[in-house]
């Protein structure tokens, strides 16, 4: 079972493995009219096209009902297709292939009337929240057809107050999360042709997981985290910081010990750097004396998500303040470097996080052997450990392991130049600012593997084996489309898979 977000990723990461969105929507088509094909014989068919993907799919289906033996027909909701892919396919309709554009439901209703299938082409997955006209009026008027009704990949509203009343539903790839027979009939699933590699490895199309900000957003909008962290060492909070803002985060807050906040403050003028109280000597260490002011300055913030862990050392102490947040805070958290040390006490007791879809654990090998055998699995049962932990597993390494207690996805992206310290601290920056911005832990993982990984691999391009961390972060943006992402992995040519 696949999100309808994944639908998006899908085609993309297929374009970038070879597989055009042409293809996609030809063996689409052709599979709705096949299944037509072996239910009825020759007769009246009307397709009703929605003026996108999920219309050009229609189309494509009404082209291939009508070289058989079916009568077919059209009608365009809208009068009009908007994508280029729809817009090729309606021109490639033949001749006597009558078309209607859509003007009342009391025409709509002398169309349909004689029909032997309805083919429902409107909207598919595109629909959010309640349908407006004029597909409110056309869904109602063709759902009480008594013809064979049949939905193109999902019913149009499905689960909605009004939705398309299918008999069958003709899905591809995969079943979206939320089909069942009581909502969509019949369900068939068709192959289209997208290569099982666009499932097991990330690709550009994990851009398209990341929710948008609203146009008219406010500050904190875009997500806010919370980085604890810091004192011993210094440079891990700022990458990670720095990440965390790179990765669209619309505030970020770094609590470090205070004794290093004056060496921290300032570094990124866009952090806002908390001191924390404590009595180490030096005032370097967090102990129980910061723990306080952590959950102060986490109410007083309201993070969206929290980063535990970058350069916080692992003194005695400091593990056990670790612990005591990873046990407090039930929001989206990541936890990485030193804080992995103390998840390994804790998950020695038996401690397990809540939700694998909010919370992100980062380790690299040696990292990962240490969780492996506090929580007594061998190291190949990845998914067992991340059900046992109760979180999502980020397993850096040449090829990196991301893996939920469901499903597992792999990343190629990346280079030997990026074995250097810090790249881990700019990951964990980005996986916790796609987490604040309201991402699944699972797709956090993927688009942060991938678009550091490609980012290096631009700069490693250019500066070979003298790549730096701050390189990746300069080097680093978010397109506003996964286009943007798509072009520089074309253009870096990642033929790997």
């Amino acid at each position: 079972m696949i999100t309808f977000e994944d639908v998006k990723r899908l085609d993309i990461n297929s374009e970038f493995l070879g597989v055009p969105p042409e293809t996609l929507m030809e063996n689409a088509g052709r599979a709705v009219a096949e299944e037509i094909s072996s239910r009825c014989e020759g007769d009246r068919v009307v397709v009703l096209v929605g003026p996108g993907n999920n219309g050009g799919d229609g189309l494509v289906a009404a082209r291939y009902l009508s070289e058989g033996e079916f009568h077919t027909e059209v009608v365009l909701a809208r009068g009009e297709v908007k994508t280029p892919l729809s817009k090729a396919n309606l021109t490639r309709l033949p001749p006597h292939v009558k078309r209607h554009t859509y003007t009342s439901p009391e025409e709509l209703e002398k169309v349909l009337e004689g029909s032997s299938v309805v083919v429902d082409a409107l909207l598919g997955v595109g629909i959010r929240g309640e349908m407006r006209e004029p597909y409110k009026s056309i869904v109602e008027v063709a759902s009480r057809s008594e013809a064979l009704k049949v939905a193109v990949d999902v019913p149009t509203g499905m689960g909605k107050k009004v939705q398309f009343k299918a008999d069958l539903t003709v899905t591809f790839h995969d079943v979206k999360e939320g089909m069942t027979p009581s909502l969509c009939g019949e369900i068939v699933v068709k192959d289209i042709g997208i290569p099982p590699e666009a499932e097991i490895y990330t690709g550009p199309g994990e851009l398209a997981l990341l929710p948008p900000t609203p146009k008219e957003g406010h500050k904190g909008d875009g997500g806010v985290v919370l980085v604890v962290g810091g004192g011993p060492y210094t440079g891990a909070p700022v990458f990670s910081s720095t990440a965390a803002l790179k990765g669209g985060a619309d505030l970020v807050f770094l609590a470090v010990p205070e004794g290093a906040h004056s060496l921290l403050a300032g570094r990124v003028p866009e952090v806002i750097t908390t001191p924390l109280p404590t009595l180490s000597p030096g005032g370097l260490h967090l102990d129980m004396a910061s723990l306080t002011a952590i959950k102060r300055a986490a109410e007083r913030h309201s993070p969206g998500a929290i980063l535990v862990g970058p350069g916080a050392g692992r003194e005695p102490v400091t593990l056990e303040v670790m612990k005591r947040v990873m046990e407090w805070w039930d929001g989206a958290l990541t936890v990485d470097a030193d804080g992995i040390s103390a998840l390994c006490e804790l998950a020695t007791e038996g401690f397990s996080f809540s939700s694998p879809e909010r919370v992100v654990i980062t380790p690299h090998r040696g990292e990962y052997a240490r969780l492996t055998r506090a929580v007594g699995l061998e190291e190949a049962e990845v998914r067992r450990i991340s059900e046992r932990l109760g979180a999502t597993l980020l397993l850096k390494g040449p090829r990196d392991v991301i893996a939920s207690p469901e499903r597992m996805r792999y990343n190629l992206t990346g280079n030997q130049g990026m074995t250097v310290g810090g790249t881990g601290d700019i990951l964990s920056g980005l996986v916790v600012a796609f987490l604040s911005r309201g991402m699944r832990a699972f797709d956090a993982c993927s688009l942060a593997a991938f678009s550091i990984g490609l980012f290096g691999d631009e700069v490693f391009s250019k500066k070979g084996y003298s790549l730096l961390p701050t390189d990746i972060l300069e080097a680093y943006f978010l397109p506003e489309d996964p286009r943007g992402l798509f072009e520089l992995s074309v253009r870096l040519e990642r033929g790997r898979w």
